[in-house]
């Protein structure tokens, strides 16, 4: 059975983000968490884009995570996930595939007993346990389809991004997992949960979210039904 209802948001992709203030939620530690979400690229950026970021990347004081395309790192236009802080690169691991403008994606990345595991459409891409215990302590917020403080926009349409902080939902011991086929719910440590209804609302009913630019709401979906359905 595949879903026909849902919506997404739609980024530009040189301007426009959503984000979330700092808020103790987002200080994962090192525990179990899943990050995941639909997303459909319009175009393909000239050098990275941000999926997810928590403050503390890259060259800041805390640790924190991001979600990327990367179009200069081999495979060229792979999901990229990172932990970094303090000029440091901790953590980094990609997909063994390149995504495609114009094609929907189920990008899920997520972490069980100091191990992260890349999921790229319910197939696992790679996983590692180098670095991969370090402890993600930024909590300096959270933008998406961004980095921290702009740049690295991404282009196109998003929807379904959940973050679950405690638990890992998809069981790593299969390297095949079964993709979401309708808009996702929220569970026992959901800490956001975007499903596109309306911009900047949070259906798992924890965080204050920020329009930035004006991000614009679409009835565009990956959830379509199958061509010839048996009803």
């Amino acid at each position: 059975p595949v879903s026909v209802s849902g919506n997404s948001v739609l980024f530009n992709g040189s301007n426009q983000y959503l984000s979330i203030p700092n808020n103790a939620a987002f200080q994962l530690g090192t525990g179990d968490f899943t990050a995941e979400c639909w997303t459909y690229a319009t175009s393909m950026p000239q050098s990275f884009a941000r999926l997810l970021s928590v403050a503390g990347t890259y060259g800041g004081s805390n640790v924190g995570l991001e979600i990327n395309i990367s179009t200069s790192a081999a495979p060229v236009n792979s999901i990229e996930f990172c932990i970094n802080g303090n000029s440091t690169t901790y953590f980094r691991i990609s997909t063994n595939s390149a995504i495609s403008i114009n094609t929907w994606y189920h990008v899920a990345v997520t972490r069980l007993s100091g191990t992260i595991y890349c999921f790229l459409n319910g197939v696992l891409q790679t996983s590692s346990t180098s670095g991969a215990s370090t402890n993600i302590n930024g909590a300096g917020g959270v933008t998406i389809a961004a980095g921290i403080g702009g740049g690295g926009y991404w282009p196109g349409y998003w929807t379904n991004m959940r973050m679950t902080i405690g638990t890992a939902v998809y069981n790593s011991n299969l390297t095949t997992q079964v993709m979401p086929r309708e808009p996702l719910t929220s569970l026992g440590n959901t800490k956001y949960l975007m499903l596109g209804a309306v911009v900047t609302t949070d259906s798992s009913g924890t965080q204050t979210v920020t329009n930035n630019n004006v991000v614009t709401q679409t009835s565009v979906k990956p959830f379509t039904p199958p061509a010839n359905p048996p009803f």
